[in-house]
């Protein structure tokens, strides 16, 4: 097996035959996926987008990694996914699954005119994946297309969310491919794509356990299938293809739509493109059993600039981001604070006219610091704030000293600490929890003299839901882990643009 090959990770089976095909792809009916029946899938399908705090976003979605086990397991990760489609005009989805029960090289696609589902038929563009099918690197087979449930799992949440849009689709199934069959592949899918065209990437994450034959680490398995899940999305959300397939080497992470990640993040990227986690859990969240856990996540990637968006509510909008130069400028000051105050109890002189104006504005800040990996001190405002230099410096100290979860902080271990500063748009208060979005916003809680902060990282380093990251939150201030639930309670959102060492001292 050559080593320059990037083989999926599967139960692998004899190659199928090739076969000429034509007419529909049937819907296979096994039950153990999704229901067959169609009122049955229609609830189950409105009830897991209900589930889904209500974001209408400014930015049109380009691409998204979704999960594709059975519905019970990672359908409410995968309708949080899907749920960025909601008002968008979509009329091509170029769909990429993986290839789990046949030895596959290269691409597929199928002569199949039609993916049938319980919720009715959708139309493949068949110019397209006939185009595709005679290039090298391509295959057509129609019974690789049948038997693979990659790209069928995906269906129903398409033709929720897009009810009413006309649309097809062009399913490409991937198997193992070199680095160069990388580019030529995502090179030849992006010549269909338009700007109303989506691209998903079908993958769940990381297989655990001994039936899998994949057993890393033994011991603290939640918090080590997360640390090894967030690596591999951190990289993906980058569009950083070779660090995403040295981290594969590296780890041997189980992420069986590894290839797909891959060939999106190659189309996606000359584009400008933002991304997000829309979600993240894992199998053995809800029975506490992680001896053989499936990890599921979704990724939003959005087009950076879209029509009309400075036309938006002021209330949802974002202010303009801390450039690059700006953010090196206040982690350098955060440093210089930390082993200062450390070695000596010195705490810095901040002269504002050595800063750029877009600095000196007032904001609410946290200073987060980690060592090793592992939370040591986190301290911000709620308020309005100082120039952001002060504020910076000022909670630097108080995440080091005054933190009253740790011992203030060594000056011995300030070489292995990461500073994060987290810098807060303006909160709103919002009538209904629901309307919160996990990963995206910042929440406040507030009930006569109790009040709590979470950030918006929270929910996704933890991998908490929303009545978990609210059960905790409530906790923080002192309440029941249900006082969220109750009147009185009122809850304010913020988004944070967070920033590190880690990622802008590299």
């Amino acid at each position: 097996m050559k080593k320059n090959l990037l083989f999926y990770l599967g139960l692998w089976l004899i190659a199928l035959p090739l076969t000429a095909g034509g007419g529909f792809r049937p819907f296979l009916k096994t039950g153990s996926w999704y229901p067959a029946n169609r009122a049955v899938l229609e609830n189950m399908m409105a009830r897991l987008f209900m589930a889904v705090p209500k974001k209408t976003s400014r930015r049109r979605p380009a691409a998204l990694i979704v999960p594709h086990a059975g519905l019970r397991y990672s359908g409410r990760c995968a309708a949080a996914g899907f749920s960025s489609l909601n008002g968008w005009k979509i009329d091509r989805i170029i769909l990429l699954g993986v290839a789990h029960r046949a030895a596959l090289s290269g691409a597929c696609v199928s002569d199949f005119a039609v993916n049938r589902t319980p919720l009715g038929d959708i139309p493949v563009d068949t110019k397209i994946t006939a185009a595709l099918g005679k290039l090298p690197g391509f295959q057509v087979n129609d019974r690789i297309m049948t038997f693979e449930h990659s790209i069928e799992n995906e269906l129903p949440f398409l033709q929720h969310i897009l009810k009413g849009q006309r649309f097809s689709i062009v399913p490409v199934l991937l198997g193992s491919v070199n680095r160069a069959q990388l580019r030529k592949i995502s090179a030849e899918l992006n010549r269909y794509v338009t700007r109303t065209t989506l691209i998903i990437a079908s993958s769940d994450l990381t297989h655990y356990g001994k039936s899998f034959g994949y057993l890393p680490f033994k011991d603290h398995i939640p918090e080590r299938l997360k640390k090894l899940d967030m690596g591999f999305l951190k990289l993906a959300m980058k569009l950083d293809v070779n660090g995403l397939l040295r981290y594969k080497k590296r780890t041997g992470i189980t992420a069986c739509g590894f290839i797909p990640i891959s060939v999106l993040m190659e189309m996606l990227k000359k584009r400008p493109v933002t991304a997000r986690l829309a979600d993240y859990y894992r199998s053995g969240d809800s029975s506490g059993d992680y001896s053989l856990s499936v990890s599921y996540g979704a990724v939003v990637f959005e087009n950076k600039k879209t029509e009309g968006e400075d036309k938006m509510d002021e209330q949802t909008a974002v202010p303009r981001q801390i450039s690059h130069e700006n953010r090196v400028l206040l982690l350098k000051l955060a440093r210089k604070t930390l082993e200062a105050y450390t070695r000596s109890g010195e705490k810095l002189k901040i002269n504002l006219n050595d800063y750029p104006e877009e600095l000196r504005v007032r904001r609410s800040v946290f200073v987060t610091l980690n060592k090793n990996g592992s939370l040591r001190g986190c301290i911000g405002n709620l308020g309005e704030g100082d120039p952001l230099p002060v504020s910076v410096r000022d909670y630097t100290i108080n995440a080091a000293a005054s933190d009253p979860r740790f011992p203030p902080v060594r000056h011995s271990e300030v070489k292995d600490i990461d500073i994060e500063i987290s810098v807060m748009t303006p909160f709103r208060e919002i009538p209904d929890y629901h309307r919160i979005r996990l990963g995206i916003d910042g929440v406040i809680i507030s009930k006569g003299f109790y009040r709590a902060v979470f950030l918006p990282q929270v929910a996704t380093e933890t991998g908490w839901n929303l009545d978990q990251f609210l059960s905790r939150l409530c906790m923080k201030a002192g309440l029941d882990p249900d006082a969220y639930k109750k009147p009185g309670m009122k809850f304010s959102v913020f988004q944070a643009e967070v920033f590190s060492e880690g990622s802008e001292l590299k």
